[in-house]
């Protein structure tokens, strides 16, 4: 995106607290554009920005455009914030080591909304937008909120990722999260949850967990990819997906559901158990075992190399909450997530 492009957008009030961290490695050709309105008629440019960003991920192959600028003024450029992976354990549920409820981010007064995550989040985005707002909470006041435009290569979210050896989640771990979805494509790829890791005696190799979908069946995929790097060595910003000029992953596999599937119009509890040592992942909706996408060891199919098992990395230090589809059949989109926990242990819906 060109300085001037830029500086139009943060004067009519679109990247709020822009600094110069943006994400890109290139420009889709012909994609460029107004992103999906958010509440109250509030809109995102998506124009590919030039430059570096700050990380990486899963999606369904290939590459896709660059996103908005990625950071906030009052969120941390370098994601290595010190936190050791932690918010205020007090307010967590029993055995969680790092939740979120929405609840602690100041709404702008004119607008009921904010797109500032920092500390804790990154937001990353395109032909979307991410935000907290108070439009149908599950509990409380205030859940993440995420619109994206109709078409394929539409995504909107938000990024924790501490550094190399600083967990978000340990190795085996348990997560939840409360998630509404407007609408379901009929035949796209999509994805809502992403945690991944270095593996085991790798310095720029990850392995990543996906869970999601094909159409509306459920899905939970798997690869091991060599993050981007900017030019100071520093980690690209990715949210689940490779952007354009992305390298591909060495391994992509994947189950899918025959019958399983994501409600839609309803907050659902989302729960899912990943054991890095048995290489195993477990899922559940509303407490019900969706064993149609259990992996032991290894399963379903791999669209790019072989893996023997689901490698596990040596710890979690990222995880993704966005919406992402892959398609051009994927509908305008609205999202909701809430009550985010992670933990060494079951934590149950709230």
């Amino acid at each position: 995106m060109r300085p001037r492009s830029l500086l139009l957008l943060f004067l009519a009030g679109l990247i709020p607290g822009f600094v110069a961290v943006a994400c890109g490695s290139g420009v889709a050709p012909g994609v460029a554009g107004d992103a999906a309105a958010g509440p109250g008629g509030m809109g995102g440019s998506d124009a590919a920005a030039s430059g570096d960003a700050r990380m990486m991920g899963t999606g369904g192959g290939g590459g896709r455009p660059a996103p908005d600028a990625a950071t906030d003024a009052s969120g941390p450029t370098i994601i290595s914030d010190g936190g050791e992976g932690d918010l205020p354990s007090a307010a967590c549920a029993p055995g969680a080591v790092f939740c979120d409820d929405f609840e602690s981010y100041p709404l702008d007064p004119k607008t009921n909304i904010t797109q500032d995550f920092g500390p804790n989040w990154l937001k990353y985005k395109f032909h979307g937008n991410p935000y907290v707002w108070t439009s149908l909470s599950w509990k409380g006041k205030q859940n993440l909120g995420l619109d994206t435009e109709a078409g394929d290569l539409r995504y909107a979210g938000i990024v924790r990722q501490l550094g190399d050896n600083v967990a978000v989640a340990p190795r085996n771990h348990h997560g939840r999260v409360m998630f509404w979805l407007k609408a379901m494509p009929a035949v796209s790829d999509w994805n809502f949850v992403h945690v991944s890791g270095l593996l085991p005696d790798a310095t720029n190799k990850i392995a990543q967990y996906s869970f999601g979908g094909v159409g509306g069946k459920l899905a939970v995929s798997y690869l091991q990819r060599t993050r981007v790097l900017d030019a100071t060595g520093g980690v690209a910003l990715r949210g689940g997906g490779p952007q354009n000029g992305d390298p591909r992953p060495e391994v992509q596999c994947r189950v899918l559901a025959t019958t399983h599937a994501l409600p839609t119009m309803k907050w659902t509890c989302v729960e899912w158990h990943i054991d890095g040592d048995k290489n195993e992942v477990h899922l559940w909706l509303d407490g019900v075992a969706q064993t149609e996408v259990d992996v032991v060891g290894n399963g379903g199919s791999c669209s790019i190399g072989t893996t023997a098992s689901w490698q596990a990395p040596t710890l979690f230090n990222k995880l993704v909450l966005d919406w992402e589809a892959y398609q051009k059949d994927a509908p305008q989109q609205t999202a909701r997530f809430d009550d985010v926990a992670l933990g060494s242990q079951r934590i149950g819906c709230p």
